[in-house]
């Protein structure tokens, strides 16, 4: 125990003189002591370690979930310290974390959805995924992917296309996307937070994202495909990328999302 409380208290300094995911070796230390005291026997010293790492990272659910047990339900500071950890949990759950970039740059294969793979769901007037995808190289399961087809027009042109577009968003060249973020409005933003100031999308930022969904919208001949994800500079909000056909449209930011 005390070679991992020795290696909390370094990878917890490293962090915190740089706690942004820029900070790629400290985030690395972290996630290598998140596996560490997740070997560990589950006490109540073990937990809160594990919890502070969680909530360093931005795994705020994973944070309340490892310190909860142990709570104590008479001390006073543990229940305004699980309040605080709820409260996190509620909103942001796992998402928006930090990422550990060795994990991030490993080549995940494309897929292309088969026929059999589209099921039909709200009494058929959309479909959803039975598989898991593949977009910005980042895996979503294919409960989070929808399709909406236009009332009277056929589905099986639409599915086809629409599988076309998953395998290709697989592969969607990384420095489109980034020159897209670069010339919208998100970029403005980003840099109006002062440890952004001088930050681009790049290589890191594109590796770094998140991607939680995948709606098409099919109609009149056109697909407009709506991928919603996240991005390390502007934390909590919502990337919006936006497709017409295969040809990218926009890039926003969606603060309402739910």
């Amino acid at each position: 125990m005390k070679d991992i409380k020795q290696q909390y208290k370094e990878a917890t300094a490293a962090f915190r003189r740089r706690p942004n995911q820029h900070n790629h070796e400290a985030i690395a230390q972290l996630y290598d002591l998140k596996a560490a005291l997740q070997r560990q026997p589950e006490n109540r010293e073990t937990a809160e370690m594990l919890s502070a790492v969680c909530s360093l990272v931005g795994l705020h659910l994973s944070a309340l979930r490892a310190f909860e047990p142990f709570a104590d339900a008479t001390d006073r500071k543990d229940q305004t310290k699980l309040f605080k950890l709820r409260d996190n949990a509620s909103y942001k759950q796992d998402k928006f974390a930090l990422k550990d970039i060795r994990t991030l740059r490993r080549r995940i294969p494309a897929v292309r959805p088969r026929m059999d793979n589209f099921i039909t769901a709200d009494n058929g007037a959309s479909y959803h995924l039975n598989c898991a995808v593949t977009v910005f190289n980042k895996t979503v399961r294919g409960s989070e992917v929808e399709i909406f087809i236009h009332a009277d027009e056929p589905a099986t042109p639409y599915l086809a296309r629409v599988a076309e577009m998953v395998r290709r968003l697989a592969d969607y060249p990384a420095e489109k996307l980034m020159a897209a973020y670069n010339d919208s409005p998100c970029l403005a933003l980003a840099q109006s937070f002062a440890e952004y100031r001088d930050k681009e999308a790049d290589e890191d930022w594109f590796d770094a994202l998140e991607v939680y969904s995948l709606v098409f919208d099919c109609g009149g001949g056109r697909i407009v495909t709506t991928v919603t994800a996240g991005d390390v500079y502007l934390g909590d909000a919502y990337l919006m990328v936006e497709f017409a056909d295969e040809t990218l449209q926009t890039v926003t930011i969606d603060y309402d999302e739910t």
